[in-house]
C-alpha cells in the first residue's frame, strides 16, 4: 500500500469527513488507486493525556463498515480492557463512546467478553499477574495466563525434586578457552541470586525462567507430571553462550563434577559453542552431530564453514560478499585452515566484478586464495553486464533479453546501454545456480535466471532455463497501484514437450482482499477455457467466510470461528470438519490454551461421523488420540504415545485395519535411542499383510537398526530395508539403496544448490533378484523398471516403466489443485491444510484421505485410489515407492509412521529443549511444519487480514495469540494457504523455491509484512526486514544489539564487568560504517578511562578516529548511541 501522507488533526472538523471534532486524532490515509478518490483511512483517537484510545478503520469491511478497536485504562493509567475489533455500520470514521462500542462488540461476537484483560499486582511496579484473553468462557472458568515474580531458593545437593525444589537452580561454570570446552557443577546458586518468572498457561501448565542480574537466561524449567524438564544455559566470563544442556543432558550432569566436550552426554545431547578472542563463534556442535567450524575475515564476516561430513572430504563451504556485504559467490573449496588461529584475521575478503569468463563466474576474489573451487551459486546485482558471460545467454537472446509484454509493466532500463546501467541499482538482476548430481558431483551445466523490474522496483519479468533439455521458463507479473499482483503469465517450454502457457488473474475488493483467482492454460497451441480456481468471500472481520473451487458447487466451503478467531468448522457438501477447544465432545477434556480437545469430520459418500478426542501432557504433547464414530468411543483407529524428555517417541500404539473387515492393534512399537537418534524400533505386533496398510514394517530385529552420518542424517534404516543413504552438501539425499523383502531398488536424487528438487529416478527389480549396492548408476545398476520424475516449478513430468509398458504423465500444479490430462482436480483441506478429498472438475470424488495424528493414512481406501495423486498430509508429496512411506518436506524427509524426521532440523537451535528430529512439538493436531524447519500454527483463516492495509493488528486482538501467526511473505508452503494467495505454482514448496518464487512471495507479501511483523515477535529468532525477533526482543541482525521502539539500538551502559557489551559496541561501529555516522564515544563523568569504539570505518557523514589495536577496549560507564 502506498501511504502518501500523514494528516494530524487536533479538534478540527473537515466537513465531508466524519472524524469527531471533539477528539484528538491522527488520520493515516493509504491510497489504493492512482486517483485521489480511492483510499483507506485509519483514524487513531487519543485521550486528554495523549494515550491511544480508539482506532477506526474507516469502511474497511466487505460491506464498507468501520472496524473499531478500543483500549481502556484503569485509574492508575495502566492499560485495562483491550477490545477486539467491532463492526460499526454508518459510522464513517467517527469516534465511538465506550457504551456504544460495547454494544457493537456484543453484536459482532455474540460474546460479552470480547476483550483481553490484564490483572496487575498491587505495587508501583505495575506487573501483570493475570492475563485473560477474549471470551466469556475463559472468564467464567477463570482461565488466564498467570505470572509470578520470584527469586531462586538455595538447596544443598544436586538432585532437584519438583515439589520442594522448583526454585532451586544448579550453578554450572565453564572456562574461557578458544580450543576446548570444559563444564563443571560444584553447587547450586545461593538464595535470591536469580530472578525467577513463573508462568502458568490457561490450562495450568507451569514453566519457570531463571535470569541472572545481567538479564541472561540461566535456566528454563517446565513441569510435567511432577517432574522437572530443565534446560540450562552456560556462559563464559564475556557473556558468550558456551553450552546449552537440554533436559536429558541436565538430568545426566547433576553430580558435582567436571565434563569435557568429549563426554558422551555432551556429545549426544548438548549444544556447544566456541569463540575466538573477538567473541565470534568459531565452532558449534549440535547434539548428535560433529563440530561445525567457522572462519571469519578481518571485517568479522563469515567466509568459510565446515561441517562433519565436509571434514571427511577435506572440503569447506565458502561465501564471498561484495563491497556492500551482499553475498555474490558460494561454493566449496579444498583449503586447509586451523579455525582456532583466525586464519583470515588480517584480510578483508570480498569479490569485485571483473566482467569476465572465469572460474568465479565473472568475479575476482580479493583477500584469500580459494583452492580447487567449485561454484555453487553466483548472484548479480545492479546491472546486466553478466549476460553473455559464463554460459549465461547474451542480452540479444530472445529467450532472455527484455521484450515488453503487453499489460505486464515496463522495464526501468529501456536497454542495456551504459546510460541505463545504474537504473537497477541495489536489485538482484541475475543468478547462477549449480545442479548437484546424484553421484556427488556438480554439473557443468548451471541454472541461470535474469530478472527485470519496473520503476517501482517490482519484479515484472523473470527468464530462466531449467534442467530439462532446451528448458526455458518465463514469468511475467502485472501489479495494481498497491503492489498486489493482478495477473501472472508463466510460459514453460522444453525440447520434446508441449509449450505450456498459464495465465493467472486476480481480483481484489476495496481493502485488498483476494476475491477470485482464474487460470487459463494453453497446451501447445490449444487454448483451454478459463477456469475460476477460487472464489472467496469474507465476514465483516476480514476472515475467510466461503471458498469455492473451480466453480464446483460441492467445493463451496463455509468457515466459522470462535471469539478468538480460531477455526471452529469447515463445512462443505464433500468434506466437513468441526474443531473443539474449550468445549467437550465425546467426553474430551476441555482445552483453553489453544490445544484442540476433539474434532470430527465427515466425507461425502460415508455415513459415519468420524472423530478423535485428544489428551495432552503438561508440555502440550499429544499422548492419546481416542477414535470416535458418531461421537462414541471406538478403538478402530486409536493411537497412544509416550516420549522421553526431549520429545523422542519411546512407545507407540496404533490400532487400524488388520484385514478387509477387521480391526485391531497394528503397531505396538518400542523405540530405543542413542541421544536423540533412533537406534532400534521393535514391533510387538506382526506386520499387517493388508496391501493398503502403511503400518510399521518390522523387517529387522538387530540391536542397531538405524545409523547416522557426521551431520546427524540417517543413513541406514534396516526396518525399511534401506542399507545406505548418501547425502549432498545440503544434507539432502542423493542416493538411497533399498534391499527389503518387498523391494530391490535404488533411488537417485538431483537437486539445485538452492535446495530445490529437480529430479528423482526410482529404479527397481520386480523379480527381487538384483542387489544394487555400491557405486552403481542408472546405467549399470541392473534394475530394469523405474519411475522417473522431473520437477520444473509447478510442472511435473513422470515416466513409469513396468516391463515393456511405458507410461508418461504430466501434472501441472495450480493453486488448490492440479491439472492432469487436461482435467482440473481440486483439493478439499482440513484446518491443517491436509488434503482430505480430491475431486475432478465434475465434482466426482477420486480420492479420500483419513489421517492418524502425525500423518499416517488409514487403510480405508484401495491402493489404486491412494496412488492417484501423491500430495496429502500437510499438502506434501508422499513417496510410497518400495515401502518408503515418507513425506518430502523440502528441507527434510518425514516418516509419519514413527512421527519423526530423518535428519536434524536446520533451525535446531531455536528449540533447545526439543529433539532436532521431532515433528511439530509432538502436537500435530495444532501445528504444521511448512518446510521441515519451523513448526507454526496454520494461518489459512487469516490471509484475508494480511492482505488488508492494517485493518486488524491481530486476528484476536490479544497479543498472546499473535505468536501463532507466522511470516506470510517468504518460504511458506502456499498449499497450506489453499488458493487464497496468488503464487506461481501449486502444491508443494518446490514451486516456490529459487529466485522466482521467493521474489514473487516478497512482492505479494508487502501488504502483509507490517501486519505479520507485529504478530511474530514472540517467534524466537525470526527475521522481519532488518530486524530479528530474539527471545521476544527486537535485535539488530548485524550486531545483535537490542532495538528500541524506534528500530534503533538502545542506549547501553558499558560496565567494566561486561566486556561482551563493550566489544559488541565496537563491532556496531564497524557494521554500520556504511549506514551513517559511526556511534559516538564519550568519557565517563568522572574522567576515567574511555571506550575505544572507533574503527576507522568511513561513515556516511564523517570518518571516525582509528584507534587501531585499542579498538574495543573497556572503560567505565561508557554510553553509546546509534547514529541518526
Amino acid at each position: 500500500m502506498k501511504k502518501i501522507l500523514l494528516y494530524i488533526y487536533l479538534c478540527i472538523s473537515l466537513g465531508t469527513y466524519s472524524q469527531s471534532a471533539d477528539q484528538n486524532y491522527v488520520r493515516t490515509r493509504t491510497y489504493t488507486k492512482e486517483n485521489q478518490s480511492n483510499y483507506l483511512d485509519q483514524i487513531q483517537y487519543f485521550d486528554g493525556l495523549g494515550r491511544p484510545m480508539q482506532t477506526v478503520e474507516r469502511g474497511i469491511t466487505p460491506n464498507a463498515a468501520d472496524l473499531v478497536t478500543y483500549q481502556e485504562y484503569d485509574a492508575f493509567g495502566r492499560e485495562a480492557n483491550n477490545w477486539l475489533p467491532a463492526v460499526a455500520t454508518s459510522n464513517n470514521g467517527a469516534y465511538m463512546p465506550l457504551v456504544s462500542y460495547k454494544a457493537k462488540a456484543m453484536a459482532t461476537y455474540a460474546n460479552d467478553s470480547a476483550y483481553s484483560k490484564p490483572v496487575y499486582e498491587a505495587s508501583p511496579l505495575n506487573r501483570v499477574l493475570e492475563q485473560y484473553g477474549p471470551g466469556k468462557e475463559w472468564r467464567s472458568d477463570k482461565k488466564a495466563v498467570r505470572t509470578g515474580y520470584l527469586t531462586n531458593k538455595s538447596r544443598t545437593g544436586t538432585t532437584i525434586f519438583v515439589a520442594a525444589d522448583s526454585l532451586a537452580c544448579g550453578l554450572y561454570k565453564t572456562v574461557d578457552d578458544v580450543k576446548t570446552i570444559s563444564l563443571s557443577r560444584t553447587a547450586n546458586y545461593n538464595a535470591n541470586e536469580l530472578y525467577v518468572t513463573r508462568l502458568s498457561d490457561e490450562n495450568g501448565n507451569i514453566s519457570y525462567e531463571f535470569k541472572d542480574k545481567l538479564g541472561q537466561v540461566i535456566l528454563t524449567r517446565q513441569i510435567n507430571a511432577g517432574g522437572v524438564y530443565d534446560t540450562n544455559y552456560i556462559y563464559d566470563s564475556y557473556g558468550n553462550l558456551r553450552a546449552v544442556l537440554p533436559p536429558e543432558a541436565s538430568d545426566r550432569l547433576l553430580s558435582s563434577s567436571a565434563w569435557l566436550e568429549t563426554d558422551a552426554t555432551l556429545k549426544q545431547y548438548a549444544y556447544l559453542y566456541k569463540y575466538d578472542t573477538r567473541n565470534r563463534c568459531i565452532a558449534k556442535k549440535i547434539p548428535g552431530c560433529e563440530w561445525v567450524y567457522y572462519v571469519y575475515d578481518k571485517a568479522d564476516r563469515l567466509i568459510f564453514t565446515q561441517d562433519g561430513e565436509q571434514r571427511t572430504k577435506g572440503e569447506w563451504l565458502f561465501s564471498i560478499p561484495d563491497a556492500l556485504g551482499r553475498t555474490v559467490l558460494t561454493g566449496t573449496a579444498k583449503n586447509i585452515f586451523d579455525y582456532t588461529t583466525n586464519p583470515l584475521g588480517t584480510m578483508v575478503v570480498n569479490a569485485t566484478w571483473a566482467k569476465a569468463n572465469n572460474a568465479y563466474k565473472g568475479y575476482t576474489i580479493i583477500g584469500v586464495t580459494i583452492t580447487n573451487p567449485t561454484i555453487l551459486s553466483a548472484n548479480y546485482y545492479d546491472n546486466y553486464e553478466f549476460m553473455g558471460l559464463n554460459t549465461i545467454p547474451e542480452n540479444t537472446d530472445n529467450n532472455f533479453k527484455y521484450i515488453a509484454e503487453a499489460g505486464y509493466g515496463t522495464w526501468y532500463g529501456t536497454d542495456y546501454t551504459d546510460a541505463n546501467k545504474y537504473k537497477n541499482k541495489g536489485m538482484l538482476t541475475g543468478t547462477l545456480t549449480a545442479q548437484m548430481n546424484f553421484d556427488g558431483t556438480v554439473s557443468t551445466a548451471y541454472l541461470y535466471s535474469v530478472m527485470y523490474y519496473d520503476t517501482k522496483k517490482q519484479l515484472i519479468q523473470t527468464k530462466s532455463n531449467s534442467h530439462l533439455t532446451g528448458g526455458i521458463e518465463k514469468e511475467y507479473i502485472a501489479y495494481n497501484f498497491t503492489g498486489q499482483p493482478t495477473q501472472r503469465k508463466h510460459i514453460h517450454s522444453a525440447t520434446g514437450k508441449n509449450t505450456q502457457t498459464e495465465v493467472y488473474t486476480y481480483t481484489y475488493d476495496h481493502a485488498g482482499r483476494l476475491l477470485t483467482t482464474t487460470h487459463q492454460l494453453t497446451d501447445g497451441t490449444t487454448v483451454k477455457p478459463q477456469v475460476t480456481l477460487a472464489e472467496n468471500t469474507y465476514d465483516e472481520l476480514g476472515r475467510l467466510k466461503t471458498n469455492k473451487k473451480g466453480g464446483v458447487a460441492g467445493t463451496l466451503a463455509t468457515y466459522a470461528y470462535n471469539v478468538r478467531s480460531w477455526t471452529k468448522s469447515i463445512t462443505s457438501p464433500l468434506f466437513s470438519q468441526t474443531l473443539y477447544y474449550n468445549e467437550s465432545y465425546g467426553s474430551s477434556t476441555k482445552q483453553y490454551n489453544g490445544n484442540i480437545s476433539a474434532m470430527n469430520w465427515l466425507v461425502q459418500g460415508e455415513t459415519m461421523l468420524r472423530g478423535y478426542t485428544f489428551t495432552y501432557d503438561n508440555l502440550s504433547r499429544l499422548t492419546v488420540a481416542n477414535y470416535l464414530i458418531n461421537g462414541t468411543a471406538n478403538t478402530n483407529f486409536k493411537a497412544a504415545y509416550i516420549y522421553d524428555k526431549h520429545g523422542n517417541m519411546k512407545t507407540l500404539q496404533r490400532y487400524g485395519k488388520t484385514a478387509a473387515s477387521t480391526y485391531g492393534l497394528i503397531d505396538n512399537l518400542t523405540m530405543t535411542h542413542t541421544g536423540n537418534q533412533l537406534l532400534a524400533a521393535n514391533d510387538a505386533v506382526a506386520n499387517i499383510t493388508l496391501t493398503e496398510s502403511a503400518d510399521f514394517k518390522n523387517y529387522s530385529n538387530v540391536a542397531t537398526e538405524y545409523t547416522y552420518n557426521a551431520n546427524g542424517a540417517m543413513n541406514k534404516d534396516l526396518n525399511k530395508g534401506i542399507s545406505e543413504i548418501q547425502y549432498n552438501s545440503l544434507n539432502l539425499p542423493r542416493q538411497m539403496v533399498i534391499n527389503s523383502p518387498i523391494a530391490k531398488a535404488k533411488n537417485y536424487y538431483t537437486y539445485s544448490a538452492s535446495g530445490v528438487k529437480l529430479k528423482t529416478e526410482q529404479r527397481y527389480d520386480p523379480s527381487l533378484n538384483a542387489s544394487p549396492i555400491g557405486t552403481t548408476t542408472p546405467i549399470n545398476d541392473g534394475l530394469a523398471d523405474y519411475k522417473n520424475t522431473d520437477y520444473v516449478g509447478n510442472i511435473i513430468y513422470e515416466t513409469t516403466k513396468t516391463g515393456s509398458s511405458v507410461i508418461n504423465k504430466t501434472r501441472i500444479q495450480v493453486e488448490g489443485g492440479y491439472i492432469e490430462n487436461g482435467v482440473y482436480y481440486y483439493y478439499l483441506t482440513d484446518h491443517l491444510g491436509n488434503n482430505r478429498v480430491v475431486i475432478n472438475a465434475s465434482g466426482t470424488v477420486i480420492q479420500r484421505n483419513h489421517y492418524y495424528p502425525f500423518g499416517m493414512a488409514f487403510a480405508e481406501n484401495t491402493k489404486a485410489e491412494q496412488g492417484l495423486q501423491p500430495y496429502k498430509y500437510n499438502g506434501k508429496e508422499l513417496d510410497q515407492m518400495h515401502g518408503l512411506n515418507m513425506y518430502d518436506y523440502s528441507a527434510r524427509f518425514y516418516e509419519p509412521g514413527i512421527g519423526r524426521f530423518s535428519t536434524v532440523d536446520p533451525l535446531a537451535e531455536k528449540f533447545y529443549s526439543w529433539s532436532p528430529y521431532t515433528y511439530c512439538y509432538n502436537n500435530p493436531i495444532k501445528f504444521i511444519d511448512p518446510d521441515g524447519e519451523f513448526p507454526i500454527v496454520p494461518i489459512i483463516i487469516f490471509v484475508a487480514l494480511f492482505l488488508n492495509s492494517d485493518a486488524v493488528v491481530a486476528p484476536t486482538g490479544n497479543p498472546s495469540d499473535g505468536s501463532q501467526i507466522q511470516e506470510a511473505r517468504d518460504n511458506y508452503n502456499m498449499n497450506n494457504l489453499g488458493i487464497l494467495v496468488p503464487l506461481p505454482g501449486g502444491s508443494g514448496a518446490s514451486t516456490l523455491s529459487g529466485t522466482v518464487g521467493k521474489q514473487f512471495i516478497k512482492e505479494t507479501g508487502k501488504q502483509a509484512e507490517k501486519q505479520v511483523a507485529k504478530e511474530v515477535e514472540k517467534q524466537v529468532g525470526k527475521q522481519i526486514g532488518d530486524e530479528i525477533i530474539s527471545a521476544g526482543k527486537r535485535v539488530d541482525p548485524k550486531t545483535g544489539q537490542k532495538l528500541g521502539p524506534s528500530g534503533k539500538p538502545m542506549v547501553h551502559t558499558i560496565r567494566k564487568s561486561s566486556q561482551k557489551e563493550a566489544k559488541d559496541a565496537a563491532r556496531n561501529d564497524k557494521s554500520n560504517g556504511a549506514k551513517g555516522t559511526p556511534p559516538k564515544h564519550t568519557k565517563d563523568q568522572k574522567g576515567g578511562k574511555h571506550f575505544h569504539n572507533g574503527s576507522g570505518v568511513e561513515g556516511k557523514g564523517k570518518k571516525s578516529k582509528d584507534y587501531g589495536s585499542n579498538a574495543g577496549k573497556i572503560s567505565n560507564n561508557v554510553h553509546y548511541e546509534y547514529p541518526e
